[in-house]
């Protein structure tokens, strides 16, 4: 499915604290492109803290690539920002994030805890879904909550799933 097919099944009706997306066709270079995103994302996480449940929100900065943080890298759907991808869903939603996690008491949104998704230290993971079509994923720890993950939900399986996990955790209290 391509990103345009994606957006053609997007709800034309957006929660206005939904940030819009950052198209690659509006810089037309990959580095470009690259630089205005890392932009974005040093405002979002790195220089602007913010806390979640009342704990220090935490990105994985390192090993750094290009001289970018891990978590970027991660949140793009890039391992070290070499190539070009064939799909930019992931680059495009870069401000996505955090409006979601700061917005998680939105009617548009599902949160539970998931025990999929548990490590092998035994943390369970909270799920954030905004309209079953943007994923977040984080990890509470002691003293800061830590971001693993966050994609665009947009195969039918992985909808499907999501949708079954809720449904399995829905009343279980979501603990940061």
């Amino acid at each position: 499915m391509s990103t345009d097919d994606f957006m053609d099944e997007m709800p034309s009706s957006r929660p206005s604290w939904l940030p819009e997306l950052i198209r690659f066709n509006d810089y037309g270079n990959w580095q470009r492109y690259v630089d205005v995103l890392y932009s974005y994302y040093l405002d979002d996480f790195v220089r602007n803290h913010f806390t979640v449940g009342g704990k220090k929100f935490v990105m994985r900065r390192y090993p750094q690539a290009l001289g970018k943080d891990k978590a970027f890298w991660h949140i793009c759907g890039q391992d070290d920002g070499q190539t070009v991808p064939d799909d930019f869903s992931r680059c495009e939603r870069i401000r996505w994030p955090k409006a979601i996690i700061l917005h998680r008491g939105d009617s548009t949104i599902k949160i539970w805890m998931d025990d999929h998704y548990k490590t092998g230290n035994g943390k369970m993971r909270v799920m954030i879904w905004f309209n079953d079509e943007y994923i977040v994923v984080l990890e509470p720890r002691s003293d800061y909550v830590l971001f693993i993950t966050a994609y665009p939900t947009e195969f039918s399986h992985t909808v499907r799933q999501l949708k079954s996990r809720y449904e399995v955790a829905k009343g279980v209290e979501v603990k940061f």
